[in-house]
């Protein structure tokens, strides 16, 4: 009886670690620039990743079933071996695997050691020029909208109102000269056209 308060007592002591956050990431036969953290009588997963972690390293790995090594990158893929290679049982830890008499298992001692460069990526759109139609240039403003509607109102003026979130940017036409001479913007246009088909009837 007084082994098993012995016991559960030992287990109370020892920190609890999630098994899903020491997942390996393979067995290797060496690892270059990582330090020795020694044996351990109780080594596992669990407690060579936070003995890693706490001293600011991104990747563990486990050895002769009771030694823990720390380093900053995942050996390359040319020192990888079958996983069952690192058939070792952990001595605190036996459904653990620490390593082989000669091989590593790897595990992330940090959330971010195959972070994507990109994944904080962020895409900026710079401002053109837009030629309407009548040679009416529009030159609108940095605006943050994804997508936008352009519509023309009789007295020239043209508003770029956005469909989705974010900013809404409004620009004044600027009349030019097209093929057909000087064209003047909104109603001046259509009344020259009317003119032109009265002469032609």
């Amino acid at each position: 009886m007084h082994t098993n308060y012995f016991f559960s007592a030992l287990a109370l002591a020892l920190p609890v670690y999630s098994l899903s956050a020491t997942a390996s990431m393979g067995c290797y036969s060496e690892v270059d620039s990582f330090k020795n953290q020694g044996p351990y009588t109780y080594q596992s997963p669990g407690y060579c990743q936070a003995k890693c972690a706490e001293n600011g390293f991104k990747v563990a790995a486990l050895s002769h079933g009771n030694m823990c090594y720390c380093g900053n990158k995942v050996p390359s893929d040319s020192a990888k071996v079958a996983d069952d290679k690192c058939d070792l049982a952990c001595s605190g830890w036996p459904a653990g695997s620490c390593g082989g008499q000669d091989t590593f298992n790897i595990i992330q001692a940090t959330e971010n050691v195959q972070a994507s460069a990109s994944e904080n990526a962020s895409t900026t759109i710079a401002p053109t020029a837009a030629t309407a139609a009548g040679g009416i240039i529009v030159a609108p403003s940095t605006a943050t909208a994804q997508t936008g509607i352009v519509t023309a109102a009789s007295s020239g003026n043209v508003v770029s109102k956005a469909t989705g979130s974010g900013s809404v940017a409004t620009a004044s036409p600027t009349p030019t000269n097209n093929a057909a001479g000087t064209v003047s913007a909104g109603s001046s246009l259509l009344g020259a056209v009317v003119a032109g088909m009265g002469l032609l009837l």
